[in-house]
């Protein structure tokens, strides 16, 4: 079962990252199952959540889609001067991998002990 929670930002201090990645909001914050990703105040910005549950949940399964998402939602995600340098920040990143590669696999992948 998948649940997804706020948590504070505080509690990732000292440890790597397995993962960064973007999410994708509906227009009212929230998201599949009724999760609300704004705080009580209606904020976003700056708030950390985690998910657990299959990867396979999110509906994008190969690397190939997740950029194909990013990608259209670019605009809505960088500011447009920025936008160029983030986008290929992600294919240098993405190169290694191929494009059907799942998802899942590139995260256990890149796990840091």
């Amino acid at each position: 079962m998948n649940q997804t929670m706020r948590i504070e930002p505080s509690s990732l201090e000292g440890k790597k990252a397995l993962a960064v990645g973007y999410k994708i909001f509906d227009w009212n914050w929230g998201a599949k199952g009724g999760y609300c990703y704004a705080d009580k105040n209606g904020e976003v910005e700056g708030s950390v959540h985690t998910v657990t549950g299959p990867l396979d949940e999110c509906g994008l399964s190969t690397l190939g889609e997740a950029i194909l998402n990013v990608e259209l939602h670019a605009p809505g995600l960088f500011p447009y001067e920025k936008m160029h340098d983030e986008l290929n920040e992600l294919y240098q990143e993405a190169a290694v991998y191929d494009d059907n590669q799942l998802i899942s696999d590139v995260l256990i992948s890149n796990e840091v002990e």
